[in-house]
C-alpha cells in the first residue's frame, strides 16, 4: 500500500505500483463479471457435462469470495483509519516530483493541478472499496453478483441432478422396499413405514415467508418451522371476537369540544378584524393570519363548486366570493408569502361588527 513509508522505496514508485494493481483489479473484475453474466456461461450451466466440474467451479467461487473478502477487509480497515493530514503530505510530496505523470502537452500542470488529479484518482480508489451514502461500492456489487452466481449454479445442479436421476432404474430399490413391507406384520408400523418412504398421502402446499439466507446446504431438521394460521372454508364463517368494554370519556369529549369552539371563536374574531365595509379585499391587506388564511381559502374551494359563488360559512354568514384572474396579489403570513389571484369576499349579511358578534 501507499503508506509503507518505513522502507527505502521511493514514494512515487509506491504510488505507481498501487495504481497498476488497482487497474489490474478493475480489469479482472470487469472480465470476471462479463464472463459469469454471459450467455455462453449460462448455456454451459444448462448442459449435463456441467456436473463433471461443478465442484471445482463452486470451490473456485468460494475461494474467490474468501480471498477477496479478506483482502478487502484489510484495505477497508486501512482506508477507515487513514490520517487525512498524512495523505495530504504524501500527495504534496508526489505532486512536487518532476517525473510524475509525463505528458505530451506543451503546458505542464503545476503542483496544485497535479495534487487535484491525485485526489480524483484516490477518490475512485476509495469508492471502489467503501460504500457511500447508501450506494454500494464496486466490491459490494462484485460480492453480490458472485453470491447470485453460486445460487444459480446450485439451482442448475439440483435441476440437472433430478433430471439425471429420472433415467436411473429403481427396480432393485423398489424390490428392497417391497421386502420391508412383506416382512412387516403390524399394519400400524406399515403405515409409518409408508409415510417415511413415500411421504404423506395427501400433501397440501402453503405459502410462507421466504427463509433469510441461503439454505441450499442445510438439512431439513436444521430449518426452523414457519407457522401459518388456517381458517375454516365454510360459508358464513366469522372470526370469534371477544366483547370489550368502552369508556364514554364524557369529560374529555366536553373539554375537546370547548377547546374547538374556543379556537373557532378566536378565528372568527381574527377574520372579522379584516372586514371593511362588509367585505374582505385581500389586495388591500399586507398581512393575513395563518388560521384566517386557511378559512378564506376553504371558502374559495367551496365557492368554486357553486354556480352562484355564494357559500354558507362555519360562522353562519353567507359570503359571495369573487376571483379576478387578471390580477395577481401576494399575501404574507408567518409561514411565508403566497401569490394568488385577487379575491374579494362580500358578506351578504351586510356590515359586520365584531363586537356585536362577540
Amino acid at each position: 500500500m501507499l503508506f509503507l513509508s518505513q522502507d527505502d522505496v521511493p514514494i512515487l514508485e509506491k504510488w505507481q505500483d498501487m495504481i497498476d494493481l488497482f487497474s489490474t483489479i478493475r480489469t479482472n473484475t470487469a472480465d470476471y463479471l462479463a464472463y459469469v453474466s454471459s450467455a455462453n456461461a449460462e448455456e454451459n450451466m444448462q448442459k449435463d457435462n456441467f456436473l463433471v466440474y461443478k465442484d471445482r467451479f463452486v470451490a473456485y467461487l468460494r475461494d474467490f469470495i474468501v480471498g477477496s473478502h479478506q483482502t478487502a477487509l484489510k484495505i477497508q480497515a486501512i482506508l477507515l483509519d487513514l490520517d487525512r493530514d498524512e495523505l495530504d503530505r504524501i500527495f504534496d510530496e508526489i505532486s512536487q516530483k518532476p517525473d510524475f505523470a509525463p505528458r505530451f502537452e506543451e503546458i505542464v500542470p503545476n503542483a496544485e493541478e497535479k495534487k487535484e488529479e491525485l485526489l480524483e484518482i484516490w477518490d475512485s480508489f476509495v469508492m471502489w472499496f467503501l460504500d457511500r451514502n447508501g450506494n454500494l461500492c464496486e466490491y459490494s456489487i462484485l460480492r453480490v453478483r458472485t453470491d447470485d452466481t453460486i445460487k444459480k449454479i446450485t439451482r442448475n445442479i439440483k435441476r440437472l441432478g433430478e433430471r439425471h436421476q429420472q433415467h436411473i432404474s429403481r427396480k432393485r430399490d423398489y424390490l428392497h422396499i417391497a421386502k420391508w413391507f412383506a416382512e412387516e406384520a403390524d399394519i400400524e408400523r406399515a403405515h409409518e413405514l409408508s409415510a417415511i418412504v413415500f411421504g404423506l398421502s395427501e400433501v397440501r402446499h402453503y405459502v410462507v415467508e421466504p427463509e433469510v439466507g441461503s439454505g441450499a446446504y442445510r438439512e431439513i431438521w436444521e430449518t426452523e418451522p414457519d407457522w401459518k394460521l388456517l381458517k375454516p372454508r365454510v360459508q358464513g364463517y366469522r372470526e370469534r371476537t371477544k366483547p370489550t368494554s368502552f369508556t364514554l370519556n364524557t369529560v374529555e369529549k366536553e373539554a375537546a369540544k370547548q377547546a374547538y369552539l374556543q379556537e373557532l371563536k378566536s378565528t372568527e374574531a381574527k377574520m372579522l378584524g379584516y372586514v371593511q365595509d362588509g367585505e374582505i379585499d385581500l389586495s388591500m391587506l399586507t398581512y393575513v393570519d395563518i388560521s384566517v388564511r386557511k378559512v378564506l381559502l376553504g371558502w374559495v374551494s367551496q365557492a368554486m363548486l357553486e354556480e352562484s359563488k355564494v357559500v354558507l360559512t362555519e360562522f353562519g354568514n353567507r359570503v359571495m366570493v369573487h376571483v379576478d384572474e387578471n390580477e395577481r396579489i401576494k399575501i404574507e403570513s408567518d409561514d411565508g408569502v403566497m401569490e394568488i389571484p385577487k379575491i374579494i369576499f362580500t358578506f351578504e349579511d351586510g356590515d359586520i361588527d365584531v363586537n356585536e358578534r362577540g
